[in-house]
């Protein structure tokens, strides 16, 4: 089943969020796609994702924008996407 096979490749990949419905229609310009495994998914760009968190007030959403600008500030240097 298709479902399957992409639950567990997010999964094996690290991924820990997925934006669905009308607010992945607004992303959808500049979202980033990533192969995982036989299925390649878009996925919100590190900006708009930093975007979402910001301002929530959640400790979680703090601690996910300092993730989120660490892997930003490698890519900057060249590191992986």
């Amino acid at each position: 089943m298709f479902y399957l096979e992409l639950f567990k490749a997010l999964q094996d990949d690290g991924v820990r969020y997925v934006v669905i419905g009308g607010l992945a229609v607004n992303l959808h310009a500049r979202r980033v796609e990533k192969d995982l495994g036989r299925v390649r998914v878009p996925i919100a760009c590190v900006d708009d994702l930093i975007a979402l968190k910001t301002g929530t007030g959640r400790v979680k959403d703090e601690s996910d924008i300092s993730a989120l600008r660490a892997l930003q500030a490698e890519r900057d240097k060249g590191g992986p996407p």
